[in-house]
């Protein structure tokens, strides 16, 4: 856990907005029941990066992959 004597930590609470070309993946899913293959992973890897990376870079103290 992480804490702080010399100031308050942040971070942020609820879902992050997932990439666009990843909510269509999910549609498609959701829709026609097309499973979620190696690229699709790939993708949200990525964007989990991406994320994480974007969070540091406005020093969050407590980063968080969106969910």
């Amino acid at each position: 856990m992480h804490s702080s004597s010399t100031r308050i930590l942040s971070s942020h609470i609820g879902s992050l907005p997932r990439p666009q070309h990843i909510l269509q993946r999910i549609y498609a899913h959701q829709a026609d029941n097309v499973p979620f293959d190696e690229r699709y992973w790939e993708m949200v890897s990525v964007a989990v990066d991406d994320v994480v990376e974007r969070q540091k870079a406005i020093a969050i103290d407590i980063v968080s992959d969106g969910e």
